[in-house]
């Protein structure tokens, strides 16, 4: 699903307008069919259809028209009828069975003309057209704009419509409850859902969309019990094996499960793009991760769907995870290319450029951002923590307290107000809010190394060696830039024999953390190591081939 290029997140969106048109159209339609006065006439019609066939079977029958016209005019009929339904079942399957919109009202606009006077083809339509809105409005992945909740709400008023001209059918229960999950009512959805359900309790569908509905309110085991539901309805339902796959993934973690749905789901379609896309993030989210896996299952996806947005933005997060950020950037252009309305692509490509050192661009990513997302507390502190390494000070202390306001539980942005007090030498504030993130996470190691660096400024090496011991024990994340700030502490209070042991459990536990290979080497040139110091400062070399540093201490110990 494509969305129009905007600036603004309540701008209109063409592609979803047409929907809502077309949609609208056909309520229209329908409800004149079913007006007092259509009935009226379609009464009179059939009544003067009924007469004309008598008359023309007993022209027949006198012989004044031939037999042989008459079972010609009534097989067109049949052949019109027949084609039209099998439009219409077409439509059905290209929908339920392959979840494109599009083609489904192609095929059953087809039907309409040959039946112009179905009511059955017109509700078809109407449902379509009206899970296309919600479809579209499912999938974003920030707050709707008042435009698009107004289109929500008319889609409600459809689906109210669809009741009352048929009370009897599931389908505008379901519109409804995919619309209320839509604006998140989620109870107001799960009554809707219960009663399609309560209708047409061999309704697979339903029973799927119930389950994603439990799901995302942490009832894993109901929403399971609702999967296995649906597929003792249909076997063959791979929306269910791939809703399988999604619930055990992200609410359990069962990578290897999650898999075993999602191959089932290919087995049924092996042109599924969504099965090889959740399939994909099993493997960036395992641990280890395996991202080349995860890579091939992405430009799967794309090779199916080469307008898949999510997909391009999972290559993104794979090259960024290897710290690829070229490349990175490379598919989030993609991602942001196809809808310039992805929060998430806009949010992660400022991320990259950030790595990338290109702090301007950053900026951009960040405050379209914010523009689609004005209450995410994330966005802010990200672009005050740029404002900051720009020198723009006050910009940053503006976004991370707005930030604090509207997540004031938020450990990181304490520690990023920390940080930027402390570079203004503001000691005791910095300490404050280093103090605030502290208390919110007692093991928030990031925050004791800042505390270290005060206490260090403060000549209290007493209290920094505490904070150092705190960071690099609580470290669950990347553990070798603890190890390496303490390491330099210690050397610097003339610890030297602790200092490098820490710089060689750094590197140990990261062979790529380039900077403790060439700590460790100077470390050794110091201890006139001479043969342990050139191994180390090769390893570094190796890692940062280009940088004069290494160049300079090889020659430095070469000369002892």
């Amino acid at each position: 699903m494509l969305h129009k290029d905007r600036d603004r997140p309540d701008d209109s969106d063409p592609v979803l307008n047409e929907i809502l048109n077309r949609q609208t159209r056909a309520i229209e339609r329908l409800a004149k069919h079913f007006s007092p006065e259509e009935v009226e006439k379609e009464e009179k019609r059939w009544k003067q259809y009924i007469t004309r066939m008598a008359a023309v079977l007993m022209i027949s029958g006198s012989g004044i028209l031939g037999s042989w016209e008459l079972i010609t005019y009534l097989k067109q009929q049949y052949e019109i009828r027949n084609l039209a339904w099998q439009y219409a079942e077409v439509a059905k399957e290209i929908y339920y069975e392959e979840n494109n919109p599009d083609v489904a009202m192609d095929f059953i606009g087809k039907a309409l003309k040959l039946q112009e006077n179905d009511a059955d083809y017109w509700y078809l339509q109407a449902y379509i057209e009206g899970m296309a809105v919600v479809r579209k409005l499912m999938n974003l992945d920030r707050p709707l704009s008042k435009d698009e909740v107004d289109k929500a709400h008319q889609a409600i008023a459809h689906a109210v419509l669809l009741q009352r001209l048929d009370a009897k059918r599931p389908e505008p229960f379901i519109l409804r409850g995919q619309v209320y999950a839509a604006l998140g009512e989620k109870e107001r959805a799960d009554k809707s859902l219960q009663k399609a359900i309560k209708i047409d309790p061999k309704n697979d569908f339903a029973h799927v969309r119930l389950a994603v509905l439990l799901a995302e309110e942490k009832k894993v085991g109901e929403a399971l019990a609702e999967i296995d539901r649906a597929l003792a309805i249909n076997p063959e339902s791979k929306w269910a094996y791939l809703w399988r796959g999604v619930i055990v993934a992200e609410h359990q973690k069962q990578w290897d499960a999650a898999r075993k749905a999602y191959d089932q789901a290919l087995a049924l379609d092996a042109r599924f793009d969504l099965a090889y896309y959740n399939q994909a993030w099993t493997y960036v989210n395992q641990q280890p991760p395996d991202y080349a896996k995860a890579r091939e299952l992405f430009e799967k996806a794309l090779t199916i769907n080469p307008s898949y947005k999510e997909a391009f933005y999972g290559l993104g997060m794979v090259y960024g995870y290897q710290n690829q950020y070229e490349i990175a950037a490379l598919y989030l252009d993609k991602a942001v290319e196809l809808d310039k309305t992805f929060l998430t692509a806009w949010k992660w490509r400022g991320i990259v450029r950030v790595e990338q050192g290109q702090y301007d661009d950053a900026l951009k990513d960040f405050t379209q951002a914010i523009v689609l997302s004005p209450s995410e507390p994330e966005l802010y502190v990200r672009r005050g923590r740029i404002y900051e390494k720009k020198g723009q000070i006050q910009n940053a202390v503006s976004d991370l307290r707005f930030a604090a306001q509207l997540a004031p539980n938020d450990k990181k942005t304490w520690l990023y107000l920390g940080d930027v007090f402390a570079k203004l030498e503001e000691l005791d504030q910095a300490m404050a809010y280093y103090d605030k993130a502290v208390a919110l996470d007692p093991k928030y190691s990031d925050a004791y190394v800042q505390m270290a660096g005060i206490w260090m400024k403060q000549g209290k090496p007493d209290q920094a060696r505490e904070a150092f011991d705190k960071a690099v024990a609580n470290a669950d994340y990347r553990p070798g830039r603890f190890l390496m700030a303490r390491g330099r502490f210690l050397e610097a209070i003339g610890q030297k024999e602790a200092a490098l042991a820490d710089y060689r459990a750094a590197r140990s536990g990261d062979p790529d953390l380039a900077e403790a290979w060439l700590a460790e080497a100077q470390a050794l040139c110091d201890a006139k190591d001479k043969g342990a110091a050139l191994e180390a400062v090769g390893k570094y070399i190796e890692r940062n081939p280009t940088d004069k540093a290494g160049q300079d201490l090889r020659d430095k110990i070469n000369a002892l």
